[in-house]
């Protein structure tokens, strides 16, 4: 029995072994905090709100009166870092109008920027430094601000006057960066597949907006012919900020005027042909019958027509 219970008296140590061990370890792996970004880049959309990411992985629930988070800002081609917000227990203190970060987000390990209405000139590098004490952390990202085209395919309402060809437009505007492609396709009526345009196309430069963005127009210049009614003309429109191509169509359609025009235009070029083929019809017959009449009588034209008188 003395056995027994020194066996069981022993048990309250181990328990109390097991648990250091465990605290032991808990706190060996604490001692490498580590914050998660959104990669080395994120995206956002100009004058939208945006959410640049910090957070540490699998993080247990957090007391934020022993933790803090600042946030710092250095524009392209800068050394200089610039305070846009910080927190410490009960201390917050936004640098630029209305960044934030949420106190319940940061007490499960989020401590992600809240940044509203973003604009151009807040691209740049941003650096989170999260501080659970005793450790500190921090992560940076390049942060890109972009503004997707608004585009558009039309008509021109004023062709100069007299003059049969049509141009189509295709204009985009308010996109940033400047790069962008524009290139045209159609769809003729008689064919199920679509033909790239090469020729007749005219794209301006691109023109810089007062907010920084841009825009650009495209046309395409057309002579068309009655076949070419119903033709649908695409602009192909591509930018960074775009996660696919955007298409626009236009569908030619001609006035009554201009297929009677087309249709007389037809009738004219066939007319020309017939009076082409029957003058050379003719032409040939003369010869033929002038080559055989001089066969019958011994004398060719040619000795005719150089024999002196008599």
């Amino acid at each position: 029995m003395a056995k027994r219970t020194a066996g069981w008296g022993s048990l309250p140590w181990l328990l109390f072994l097991v648990l250091v061990l465990v605290s032991r370890s808990k706190t060996l792996t604490a001692g490498f905090l580590q914050v998660e970004m959104a990669g080395k880049t994120q995206m956002v959309f100009l004058n939208k709100n945006a959410t640049v990411f910090c957070k540490i992985p699998d993080s247990p629930h957090l007391n934020i009166r022993h933790m803090g988070v600042t946030w710092f800002w250095k524009s392209r081609g800068s050394e200089t870092e610039v305070k846009v917000f910080e927190f410490f227990g009960n201390h917050k203190m936004a640098f630029r109008p209305g960044a934030g970060v949420s106190p319940w987000r940061l007490e499960r390990g989020d401590a992600s920027l809240q940044l509203p209405a973003v604009q151009l000139g807040e691209a740049g590098e941003y650096r989170c430094e999260l501080v659970v004490t005793p450790q500190k952390a921090q992560g940076r990202v390049q942060l890109e601000v972009v503004a997707h085209p608004v585009s558009s395919v039309f008509q021109e309402r004023d062709p100069v006057r007299g003059s049969e060809d049509r141009r189509i437009l295709c204009k985009s505007s308010g996109f940033y960066p400047d790069k962008i492609n524009i290139t045209w396709t159609k769809w003729p009526q008689k064919d199920s597949q679509d033909q790239e345009v090469s020729e007749g196309i005219v794209t301006g430069p691109t023109i810089k907006n007062e907010d920084g963005t841009y825009n650009v127009t495209s046309y395409l210049r057309l002579k068309p012919s009655l076949e070419d009614n119903m033709t649908v003309y695409q602009c192909v429109v591509w930018h960074p900020s775009l996660l696919t191509r955007q298409s626009f169509n236009f569908t030619l359609t001609l006035m009554g005027s201009e297929k009677k025009a087309g249709l007389q235009s037809i009738i004219q070029s066939c007319l020309e042909s017939i009076l082409i083929i029957l003058i050379r019809f003719f032409s040939f017959l003369a010869v033929s019958i002038g080559y055989g009449s001089s066969q019958a009588t011994g004398v060719t034209p040619a000795a005719a027509v150089t024999m002196p008188d008599p």
